[in-house]
């Protein structure tokens, strides 16, 4: 089905409702570049049947957005940083009127806040988040208050790593899996991945778990089905460095080539970890039961080749990544045991993936 198809078929679905139709797309600068045609097809829907169905669409103002959607028909609106200050002028204010912090501490919040905010609310949470904590010296955190939100994030991400003593690489390992895996892990897949993987650690799933909770604070968010997500896309464009100078002495810069080989080492180690040492016993589990001994193994079984092809179209060594492979299939039975793992578990009620009907081949 093209995707033209499945625009027609959306227009045909909003026919048949009751009433107005109201469809709103949020964040559109979070998407990937390159989707230019997508953005005009969904202006083209606001323009198709206005008595019908209303488009609501928001974003930053960035180029890749606004260059498409330059002669789109359609009213814009623009909040001006002053009239958002003033909503986070009241958000601080309700915010301090159910905390216990004295009527001139107050007045010294109230002050600092939407001033250095520039007009982003994240900001002001993360800020309060500091100031509502159990304890807190408001003059103390009043006079670490970052300049902006870089900072914000660099203080942010040494503060949790000490106080949760997640040791650095441990906590890069897994802002490397928010930010570039294929798509959003579980708090489980990550907890599995680090505990099998990661020899430092103890192996001690739940206490993993844990681990992965405390070593970002809330700059990561723990969705309700356990996924892992990044709290605001800023904090993204910030760990890959598109927002900082090249001058930037904050928190590494998760380099494309350097991350995918990483990611894809990780795969391979996980692969290496025993399940293709159990040969027919894997083959002949009950996908299940497979899928509950090792939480990461599809993922890693479908994605592994993904990342360390990401990582060689940077010009990333792959020396290390060479070796593994090699040590992966120097079984007799491993590419039979890898490809038939892989139709088992990538198997999905529409059919097989691209690798499980071809094989693999090394």
């Amino acid at each position: 089905m093209s995707m033209q198809d499945l625009w027609d078929d959306l227009r045909l679905a909003f026919s048949g409702l009751p009433g107005r139709v109201y469809c709103i797309a949020d964040a559109l600068d979070e998407m990937d570049r390159g989707n230019d045609i997508f953005l005009q097809a969904l202006a083209k829907l606001g323009n198709w049947n206005p008595s019908k169905v209303k488009v609501l669409v928001t974003s930053r103002p960035v180029p890749a957005v606004e260059g498409p959607l330059r002669h789109a028909k359609c009213n814009q609106i623009r909040l001006q940083e002053n009239v958002v200050d003033a909503d986070i002028s009241t958000f601080v204010r309700q915010a301090l009127n159910v905390s216990g912090i004295s009527d001139h501490d107050r007045q010294l919040i109230q002050a600092a806040i939407p001033g250095r905010a520039n007009g982003l609310f994240l900001y002001a949470k993360l800020a309060m988040d500091s100031f509502l904590e159990a304890g807190a010296d408001v003059k103390a955190v009043l006079a670490s208050l970052p300049a902006d939100m870089n900072q914000m994030y660099t203080d942010l991400l040494n503060e949790h790593s000490r106080r949760s003593r997640v040791p650095d690489a441990i906590q890069r390992l897994i802002l490397q899996w928010v930010t570039h895996a294929t798509r959003p892990l579980r708090l489980l897949e990550i907890a599995e991945m680090i505990d099998v993987t990661y020899n430092d650690v103890a192996h001690d799933l739940r206490g993993t778990k844990d681990l992965v909770r405390a070593a970002c604070g809330p700059l990561l968010e723990i969705l309700p089905d356990e996924t892992v997500c990044v709290i605001h896309h800023s904090f993204t464009e910030y760990l890959k460095g598109t927002t900082r100078s090249s001058y930037d002495n904050g928190y590494p810069v998760l380099r494309c080539g350097d991350t995918h080989a990483c990611l894809g080492s990780a795969c391979l180690a996980y692969l290496l970890s025993g399940v293709f040492g159990e040969g027919k016993e894997a083959q002949d589990t009950p996908i299940v039961k497979l899928k509950l001994r090792y939480p990461f193994l599809a993922y890693a079984l479908d994605n592994w080749h993904i990342h360390i092809a990401r990582s060689t179209a940077t010009g990333h060594d792959q020396t290390g990544i060479n070796v593994a492979l090699d040590k992966l299939m120097r079984g007799p039975d491993s590419q039979d045991i890898w490809t038939k793992l892989l139709s088992r578990v990538m198997a999905r009620s529409n059919g097989y993936t691209e690798c499980s009907k071809s094989g693999l081949t090394i």
